[in-house]
């Protein structure tokens, strides 16, 4: 039991995902447990921010666009009631539009996925495996199918490196061992690392295509 060690998810993401690019023993800001919701499996050979930006986007983008949507509901009552001012849609009519909820929703997104803090109990081994001491080093690896055993998840961060490497293939092997053997609910997500750079590529670009349509709109309609 004291080597079953989880993370908030939230300190293997912080400052830019540091613990992915620097080596150094975090084992501090791991606790001790009796499961773990989610098991990291990935490849040290595989390109950092990538992973990070792929965690960010599966812990952080669901709580990042419920909010942008919410706060993007502000300013369109307001604008609604009259509170806010607008642009002529229609040149001689009284018939506006606005930026507000655009320009609103977009800023209070991206400051959610920046800062919000998911609390899920995971197993991210430059955490939760000790650097420093041998011992206790030692001790996690030759538990690690126990570990796998108490994982309600195991979510893999693939990239052509991942399949290369026999510990990460041993990982797999293990876990699927365990959900079989116990006949459990164990599930197995498998998320290629490219996911977070092409969803971030694709949120400023839906951004930036919105925001072009409304001021090719506005000056459209200035011109004479």
């Amino acid at each position: 039991p004291d080597v079953l060690r989880v993370t908030p998810a939230y300190k293997a993401l912080r400052k830019c995902g540091e613990a992915f690019r620097h080596n150094r023993d975090l084992h501090h800001e791991s606790k001790q447990s009796e499961e773990i919701s989610s098991f990291w499996s990935h490849s040290w050979h595989g390109n950092s921010w990538q992973k990070m930006l792929t965690l960010m986007v599966l812990y952080n983008g669901l709580p990042s666009i419920l909010c942008g949507t919410c706060a993007a509901l502000i300013p369109m009552a307001l604008f609604s009631l009259g509170f806010l001012p607008g642009l002529v849609r229609v040149e001689g009519e009284q018939v506006l539009f606005s930026m507000w909820s655009l320009v609103t929703g977009f800023f209070v997104a991206i400051a959610t996925f920046v800062l919000w803090r998911p609390r899920q109990a995971v197993f991210f081994d430059r955490i939760c495996i000790s650097e420093d001491n041998p011992r206790l080093k030692l001790s996690a690896i030759l538990s690690l199918a126990g570990m796998l055993k108490k994982s309600r998840e195991m979510l893999v961060l693939w990239d052509p490196s991942w399949s290369d490497r026999l510990w990460c293939l041993f990982e797999l092997a293990a876990f699927l061992k365990c959900k079989t053997a116990q006949q459990s609910q164990q599930v197995l997500i498998m998320r290629p690392t490219f996911i977070g750079s092409v969803s971030l590529a694709g949120f400023f670009s839906s951004f930036a295509v919105m925001l072009a349509i409304m001021i090719f709109m506005t000056f459209s309609i200035e011109s004479p």
